[in-house]
Protein backbone atom coordinates (compact mmCIF):
# COMPACT_ATOMS: atom_id res chain seq x y z
CA UNK A 1 0.00 0.00 0.00
CA UNK A 2 1.43 3.28 -0.78
CA UNK A 3 -0.35 6.79 0.07
CA UNK A 4 0.20 9.14 -2.90
CA UNK A 5 -0.86 13.12 -1.80
CA UNK A 6 -2.13 15.15 -4.57
CA UNK A 7 -3.90 18.66 -3.79
CA UNK A 8 -4.49 17.93 0.11
CA UNK A 9 -5.96 14.97 -0.88
CA UNK A 10 -4.54 11.58 0.27
CA UNK A 11 -5.16 8.44 -1.91
CA UNK A 12 -4.30 4.86 -0.74
CA UNK A 13 -3.34 3.00 -4.07
CA UNK A 14 -3.44 -0.68 -4.08
CA UNK A 15 0.43 -1.58 -6.59
CA UNK A 16 -0.92 -5.00 -7.76
CA UNK A 17 -0.96 -5.06 -11.31
CA UNK A 18 -4.38 -5.71 -11.61
CA UNK A 19 -4.98 -2.38 -10.37
CA UNK A 20 -2.39 -0.97 -12.15
CA UNK A 21 -3.66 -1.92 -15.05
CA UNK A 22 -7.32 -1.24 -14.04
CA UNK A 23 -6.14 2.57 -13.25
CA UNK A 24 -4.47 2.81 -16.30
CA UNK A 25 -7.00 1.80 -18.70
CA UNK A 26 -9.64 4.34 -16.65
CA UNK A 27 -6.96 6.83 -17.57
CA UNK A 28 -6.87 5.83 -21.12
CA UNK A 29 -11.05 5.52 -21.56
CA UNK A 30 -11.03 9.55 -20.25
CA UNK A 31 -8.48 10.72 -22.45
CA UNK A 32 -10.35 9.07 -25.43
CA UNK A 33 -13.33 10.74 -24.08
CA UNK A 34 -11.64 14.57 -23.56
CA UNK A 35 -10.22 13.62 -27.42
CA UNK A 36 -13.28 12.81 -29.05
CA UNK A 37 -14.96 15.56 -27.46
CA UNK A 38 -12.07 18.26 -28.67
CA UNK A 39 -12.47 16.94 -32.05
CA UNK A 40 -16.35 17.17 -32.28
CA UNK A 41 -15.88 20.89 -30.94
CA UNK A 42 -13.47 21.30 -33.60
CA UNK A 43 -15.47 19.88 -36.15
CA UNK A 44 -18.66 22.25 -34.80
CA UNK A 45 -16.15 25.36 -35.35
CA UNK A 46 -15.64 24.91 -39.34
Amino acid sequence: MVEITERSKIHRVNLSPESIKLALDNELMQTEEILKNYLDDLEELK
